[in-house]
């Protein structure tokens, strides 16, 4: 999920710094987690884990023991390309090697 926090944050992108993104998946059990705005943070529905996408994914509070995994983000003019992932994805050995290909 691509979120603009509205104000720089470490690892952000963009012309404020404010751009990131991250998986939606849980790394406690895999639920997709939801972002809420009006808190900034990402809540897992499942067991509430609360993950605080200004501080790298990490947990605010709740079961997870690791952070949401990063997208790593590049602008390119007014395109933003996602170009890898920070972290392991829930349910995967591995991620994408750079510049492979999704089935």
């Amino acid at each position: 999920m691509l979120l603009d926090l509205g104000e720089a944050v470490p690892g952000g992108v963009g012309e404020n710094s404010s751009l990131v993104a991250y998986s939606i998946v849980c790394q406690h059990m895999g639920c997709p987690v939801g972002y809420k705005k009006q808190d900034k943070h990402f809540m897992c529905p499942c067991h509430q884990t609360l993950y605080d996408p200004a501080r790298g994914g990490y947990v605010i509070q709740g079961v997870a023991q690791r952070p949401l995994p990063r997208v790593q983000l590049e602008v390119d003019g007014d395109d933003i390309i996602a170009v890898g992932v920070e972290g392991l994805i829930f349910g995967y050995r591995d991620n994408l090697a750079p510049g492979e290909k999704v089935a």
